[in-house]
């Protein structure tokens, strides 16, 4: 089983985490034997059934984090006290399953628990990133600004993302009526009583006996016939390749080679760089602002962008900065994925000691960049989507027409 507990360091530090254990009998041993004082010990619950309804088919979504953060620094702006700030949130939130998370962690900032030390015992909700910038303002004093960081920061990150979805929307419709129209022509469609026609035709073509077929032909010759003879064997080899493929992505090697991959893309190599620089830069220079210890700051950063090459990255860059280096000596082995621009400023930063206003300047650039690539991101991949529908239109259509002509003469 699996303890959740709050702690007291000898030192006096306030400590939380999960201990595994038999029983809570055992758990109790395992932290005394750790030198902790204990405040609180709780079991943590498995299983859908111990869940409230509303938790499990309703979920808090990032609109409603937002909105937490969002008026929690309002409400603590006006002065008002932490716990009625919690306990006016939990009333106040529409989503049953956050309504129950807030009023969860009121009650536990009541018992002596900090906001920090609350919002973790939630990760699916809130993130590291989130509780690491929570605690930093608990320390220096400053919540209410922090509590503006994360929204903005949230808000931000929420447009970025529907913004990149609304790009892709045209292009993925192309694909799919491309696939459609292939289907369609070589299948039928029963319900609207629509035949195969392209069978239908390959077959009067052959029939016809046709010589010096175009090489368009012979290939729509030969899609067919591996179709309705093979149909079977290539479903099943498509459903075991995209299997593979989905579990070989799954392992570290198989992500990184599929991140490596992404960055590399023609055309679209600018576009998805400059999306992971501005999630990086933003958040790093987030936590940094807010106070947050640089080691810390790069592992949360690490786990937030999204590509496991930058992750690398900056995992070599925490540990490399523990030994004393420099953020700027690791990310210069990386010139494919980290302009040297940014190495540049990050090392001046780290000179003059004001890494963080560089890193807000470095946020600012790439984050307008990354709104301007995404506003374009339609006007580069629908020439290539739309090259592929006139490349296979051209295909069926010569491969049809040439030999009818041919035996129209």
């Amino acid at each position: 089983m699996e303890f959740f507990y709050q702690a007291k360091k000898r030192s006096g530090e306030m400590t939380e985490g999960v201990v595994e254990a038999h029983n809570e009998n055992d758990a109790v041993s395992v932290l005394h034997d750790q030198g902790l004082v204990i405040l609180a010990l709780e079991a943590k619950e498995k299983g859908v059934f111990k869940k409230d309804i509303g938790s499990v088919l309703i979920k808090p979504s990032n609109r409603d984090v937002v909105f937490f953060s969002r008026q929690l620094a309002t409400l603590i702006g006006a002065d008002v006290p932490l716990i009625t700030s919690l306990n006016t949130l939990a009333e106040q939130a529409d989503n049953p399953s956050f309504k129950k998370i807030l009023k969860d962690i009121t009650e536990m900032v009541d018992a002596g628990s900090s906001l920090s030390g609350a919002l973790a015992r939630y990760p699916n909700v809130f993130s590291d990133f989130f509780v690491s910038l929570v605690r930093s303002g608990e320390t220096a004093g400053k919540l209410h600004e922090v509590s503006n960081y994360l929204a903005d920061y949230l808000e931000k990150q929420a447009e970025i993302k529907s913004k990149t979805m609304g790009a892709l929307i045209y292009p993925a419709f192309l694909l799919l009526a491309v696939i459609a129209v292939f289907i369609v022509l070589f299948f039928g469609f029963p319900l609207l009583d629509l035949p195969p026609v392209i069978p239908q035709i390959l077959t009067i073509v052959q029939e016809a006996g046709v010589e010096d077929l175009p090489f368009s032909t012979r290939l729509l010759l030969f899609v067919n016939q591996a179709l309705f003879d093979f149909w079977f064997l290539i479903l099943g080899f498509l459903a075991i390749m995209a299997f593979w493929i989905f579990n070989y992505f799954k392992t570290p090697e198989g992500r990184e080679k599929y991140d490596r991959v992404k960055l590399k893309l023609p055309l679209l190599k600018k576009a998805i760089q400059g999306i992971y620089l501005a999630r990086l830069s933003e958040t790093l220079a987030t936590l940094v602002k807010a106070g947050v210890p640089i080691l810390d700051s790069l592992e949360i950063t690490s786990s937030v962008v999204g590509n496991s090459v930058y992750k690398k990255a900056l995992l070599e860059a925490k540990s490399e900065v523990s030994k004393g280096a420099k953020i700027s000596e690791v990310f210069i082995k990386y010139p494919e994925f980290i302009p040297p621009i940014i190495t540049q400023m990050i090392s001046i930063g780290e000179k003059t000691g004001k890494l963080d206003l560089i890193l807000e300047h470095i946020s600012r650039f790439y984050s307008n960049e990354a709104d301007a690539i995404i506003r374009n991101l339609p006007s580069i991949i629908e020439p290539v989507v739309i090259l592929g529908f006139g490349g296979v239109v051209f295909i069926i259509v010569s491969g049809v027409l040439l030999p009818l002509f041919s035996i129209i003469r």
